[in-house]
């Protein structure tokens, strides 16, 4: 029961979004250019949902399948709920959800390149997926 109101209190997301960033903090899709990634996302209303401090955990799964992953950057390992396999995520980032539309938005800076190629981006809220996107940088 507990674990069914869990997966019931997810806190959705859509309207994903990922951008890269230059040196100037400008936006590109060239690999070689990219020194940041700009990840932005909705959350979706959920009645329940307690409002409060939410944990989003974001996995940015490379083209070769690999989750980017630097522990010295806060990426960290979670049970994913649905199936009990152990993943890595990116980053973690919270925001204050209160039952409604919000837009929460993270950076993430590897001081490494990103190889050029088809990117999975996905969140996890509660063990669960939350949403996922693609992209690409060439």
């Amino acid at each position: 029961m507990s674990r069914k109101v869990n997966a019931a209190s997810v806190v959705k997301v859509n309207d994903l979004t990922v951008t890269g960033l230059d040196a100037k903090n400008k936006k590109t899709r060239k690999s070689k250019n990219a020194l940041a990634l700009n990840i932005c996302f909705s959350t979706v209303v959920n009645e329940v949902a307690e409002p409060g401090v939410e944990l989003f955990l974001i996995r940015l799964i490379l083209p070769s399948g690999e989750t980017m992953a630097l522990d010295e950057l806060g990426s960290g390992a979670f049970v994913n709920n649905a199936n009990g396999e152990q993943l890595r995520y990116t980053r973690a980032k919270e925001a204050d959800y209160q039952n409604n539309v919000a837009k929460v938005c993270a950076d993430w800076k590897p001081g490494q390149a990103f190889p050029e190629g088809q990117y999975k981006l996905e969140v996890y809220n509660k063990g669960y997926l939350a949403g996922t996107t693609s992209f690409s940088l060439n």
